[in-house]
């Protein structure tokens, strides 16, 4: 099987299908979005990034609401951090991560629900990326430096953008290609089965939830970086649109099946409607609406998850079969 078609597993077909959309309404009422598909990328990168992260923890069956205040918090740690700038983009990183391996260790081996995990230090990092700014936005150190950096373009496309197709190919190659991928798929599908197996289900969930705290705060960084300062409210919608790629682009959120690829369309789609709707000068309200409407679509037509629910409600009902049935013999006998 081809390289390329393993990656997308047959998962991005939604994602597939909402870019043709996209595009020819874009074509129809908003052509000038067309013309500058740069710009359409550039809008994409944060999100997708942070899209992509919360890929490799839908896979394994967990969620993340961290993203966002790790996205936040990455910029005012380049505020605090010392040395060069390279140097703080990589200690924003290694944060990002630092939160990812508490969020991992939680839910990996402590047995917290990632929902509970992650909103705790949800909190918790909001707070902190008050904390190292001051509660207002402050000016990166070498501001100046990173919006030069920004704005630098290489074959017409900004650093940003590169940067958000670099982690979309590694991601996509990580996933198909490696063991390690696969074993979080293992993971998602079945802990119990993936034990069996021989993986280490606590430290494949340290590894998804260490690589998207890792994502998130890259993508936090590039973010700050393009304005040259920190803010403390960055993100908000990060997770809601991210949620939303990963959807679109054919995760399942009880795990076991997600694409790099799939969900790097979802959010390169979902940015060339805000992109248009923004070109006709529609409300952002409505544009968030339009999101949430997108989201609902993609889950309702998503056949394996209304599957896994009936299989669900089925086993369900048998369970209380069998626990009524010995009820019923005693009332009978008696």
């Amino acid at each position: 099987m081809p390289v390329w078609s393993k990656m997308l597993n047959g998962t991005a077909t939604r994602a597939v299908g909402l870019f043709v959309l996209v595009t020819i309404w874009l074509s129809l009422y908003a052509p000038a979005a067309l013309s500058n598909p740069a710009f359409v990328l550039s809008r994409a990168a944060v999100t997708g990034m942070i899209a992509i992260g919360l890929t490799l923890v839908f896979v394994i069956g967990e969620l993340d609401l961290s993203v966002g205040s790790v996205s936040a918090a990455a910029g005012g740690v380049m505020v605090i951090a010392p040395g060069p700038l390279v140097v703080q983009v990589l200690v924003a990183v290694a944060f990002g991560v630092a939160v990812g391996l508490v969020n991992g260790l939680l839910v990996g081996y402590v047995g917290v629900n990632s929902f509970i995990a992650t909103l705790g230090t949800m909190l918790a990092v909001r707070g902190l990326a008050l904390q190292f700014t001051g509660s207002e936005p402050k000016p990166l150190p070498h501001a100046i430096d990173a919006i030069s950096l920004m704005t630098r373009e290489i074959m017409g496309y900004s650093v940003k953008c590169w940067t958000f197709l670099l982690v979309v190919v590694l991601a996509a190659v990580f996933l198909a290609r490696t063991r390690v991928g696969r074993n979080l798929f293992a993971v998602g599908g079945n802990n119990e089965a993936a034990r069996s197996a021989g993986i280490n289900v606590g430290a494949s969930k340290i590894l998804a939830f260490a690589m998207c705290g890792g994502i998130a705060a890259l993508a936090g960084a590039l973010d700050a970086m393009s304005s040259g300062a920190a803010d403390p409210t960055a993100g908000q919608n990060a997770l809601l649109v991210g949620v939303s790629a990963a959807v679109i682009g054919g995760c399942l959120l009880t795990g076991g099946r997600g694409s790099a690829l799939g969900t790097a369309l979802g959010a390169v789609a979902m940015s060339a409607l805000a992109v248009g709707l923004g070109f006709r000068g529609t409300d952002a309200s409505v544009q968030t609406i339009v999101t949430g409407v997108v989201l609902l679509i993609a889950i309702v037509s998503d056949r394996a998850l209304i599957a896994r629910m009936r299989r669900s409600l089925k086993r369900r009902r048998i369970t209380r079969g069998a626990i009524d049935s010995p009820v019923k013999h005693e009332r009978v006998s008696a």
